[in-house]
């Protein structure tokens, strides 16, 4: 047999929306590719080298300054010399330089991304320790550091390869060493001075540090030979060179001029149509679904109506086994389940106006026939009428502990209690009963252990059971109570119970004989309080039977005293 496979509504609902969403995304990636393309064949844009430019520009530029304060000039140039957009901003947004300030008066909104961070002391094009080769220095720089080092008697040389720099001589004083550093600072494009206020710095903050700083060849070292004290030193030289470098921005790089985005019009008559196309398909395709949805839904609001309005025969067709098909099997099965209670109402008012009609009848019959002369006062009639009257207060209050128990208000007073005991004077009770119908009436004790019950309700629950057993065993057939460590069985040998009337045995005023003659039983309510009362200790109360063999109730679930 070929199974068919059954698709949820959350799973159709689902793929016509990723249906819908793949085909709007396919044509928004289309459009967006072909207006990029137009774009991009539209402009003309810089080339990496002009973007390495900038940034080095701007690294070389944050290497030398402790502040982005004067770079204006800088972005300046940098717009004229590229024709690009430069504009510069803290790492919170705010705005240091722009170029189109400086071109137009007014600026445009920055891109969305930043181009690139701008960190002088983590570049990450190039260095900004390195020597500026000499082709990029004034002329007259050289010579001037040339003419510092001879003022101030520093020996040095110079090496004959092109881009060669002074170097320092031999055998200098510590002196000569400051002098040659601070004659050479421009050459590296710091300002006269720079090396020897950061080797300051590194004496002050190596001193703080606890350690003994010492020059040696132009740099500061420490005296002493361990692990932590180069360790400070190498932090007092970081932290001396980071406080005069400017802090990281953010590079925004973008065209001179305005560009025309890529969607200007000149793609609307294509864009347009298939956004239309697109509303369309959705519109349809949302309707179907909800045309699909709403059927099954209609139908059984229509039905719900029916049985709102007391027609408890309807039902809803199941088309599947979705969450609809769910819901329709819901709705016919609470639509069986209230027929079925209905038809039991009717028949319980009828059972219960049955039950109440023939005692009345007769003790209405006996007292008009006592009133007429015909019966005297004896006391076999009075003793007659006394019997249909306490066959009324047990229907009475029958009918009241199930009202009890269906309004939730059933109590019982769980403690310890033996089961060997409730059974045994349940039998004692009874034994009389059995004598009569010559019915052996028996216990046999398999496990014994104290139990949590009611006393007074386990002997009413027992005691219906053995008077049921007893009403339905013929003369001499067996009744046997058995205890069990949770539980009791009262079993009989008698006429049993057709397969088909075992569902019905716990329903209220259900008795196997529909003629409900007094001779076969009482008014089919004992059952019904024996299983509520059952539930109320926590257990369970079921029934196996074999029609001509006997029947077997069994209590089971009581929970052991603690």
């Amino acid at each position: 047999m070929k199974l068919r496979r059954v698709y949820s509504v959350r799973t159709r609902v689902i793929a016509l929306t990723v249906g819908v969403a793949v085909v709007a995304i396919a044509a928004t990636a289309w459009l967006a590719t072909r207006a990029a393309e137009q774009a991009i064949r539209s402009r003309a844009e810089q080339s990496l080298e002009t973007n390495v430019g900038i940034y080095q520009a701007l690294v070389d530029y944050g290497s030398s300054h402790q502040t982005w304060d004067g770079v204006g000039p800088l972005v300046d140039e940098l717009q004229q010399k590229t024709n690009r957009r430069v504009a510069i901003t803290d790492e919170r947004g705010r705005i240091i330089a722009d170029s189109d300030l400086v071109d137009r008066g007014a600026s445009r909104p920055l891109p969305r991304m930043a181009t690139a961070r701008v960190d002088a002391i983590n570049p990450s094009i190039g260095g900004y320790d390195e020597l500026v080769p000499q082709n990029t220095i004034a002329s007259n720089a050289l010579e001037t550091a040339e003419r510092c080092l001879a003022d101030r008697g520093v020996p040095y040389t110079v090496d004959t390869y092109e881009d060669a720099y002074p170097v320092p001589g031999e055998d200098l004083t510590e002196q000569q060493y400051s002098d040659f550093n601070t004659c050479t600072d421009p050459l590296s494009g710091y300002p006269a001075g720079y090396t020897e206020e950061i080797n300051a710095d590194v004496v002050e903050c190596v001193t703080k540090a606890g350690y003994t700083p010492v020059r040696a060849y132009g740099t500061i070292d420490v005296t002493e030979q361990s692990d932590a004290a180069y360790a400070a030193l190498d932090q007092c030289q970081t932290d001396a060179s980071n406080s005069r470098i400017a802090p990281p921005v953010m590079l925004y790089l973008g065209t001179r001029d305005e560009a025309t985005g890529p969607f200007d019009g000149s793609t609307l008559a294509t864009t347009l149509p298939l956004m239309l196309a697109l509303i369309v398909f959705g519109t349809a395709a949302a309707w179907l679904l909800a045309r699909r949805l709403t059927r099954p839904l209609r139908r059984l609001t229509s039905a719900a109506d029916a049985l709102a309005s007391g027609d408890l025969s309807q039902r809803v067709d199941v088309t599947g086994e979705d969450e609809i098909g769910v819901l329709s099997n819901a709705f016919n099965s609470l639509a069986s389940s209230l027929e079925r209670n209905e038809q039991l109402r009717r028949q319980m008012v009828s059972d219960i106006a049955h039950e109440l009609r023939n005692p009345l009848l007769t003790i209405n019959g006996t007292l008009e026939a006592i009133e007429d002369g015909l019966y005297e006062p004896s006391p076999t009639v009075i003793a007659s009428l006394m019997e249909e009257t306490e066959h009324l207060s047990r229907l009475v209050l029958d009918l009241q502990d199930l009202s009890v128990a269906d309004s939730g208000g059933l109590r019982i007073a769980l403690r310890a209690g033996d089961l060997v005991e409730v059974a045994n004077s349940v039998i004692d009770a009874y034994r009389p009963v059995a004598e009569r119908a010559t019915v052996t009436l028996g216990l046999v004790v398999e496990q014994s252990v104290p139990v949590r019950i009611d006393p007074s309700r386990m002997r009413q629950i027992v005691g219906n059971l053995v008077g049921n057993a007893l009403r339905h065993t013929p003369a001499g057939g067996h009744v046997t109570v058995h205890v069990r460590a949770d539980g009791i069985d009262v079993a009989d040998d008698g006429d049993g119970i057709a397969a088909e009337d075992l569902p019905n045995v716990f329903e209220r005023f259900w008795r196997s004989d529909l003629s409900r003659t007094r001779a076969t039983g009482g008014a089919g309510l004992g059952l019904a309080i024996a299983t509520e009362l059952v539930k109320a200790h926590g257990a369970t109360l079921t029934v196996a039977s074999t029609l001509g063999l006997g029947t077997t109730f069994t209590v089971a679930g009581l929970q052991p005293a603690t």
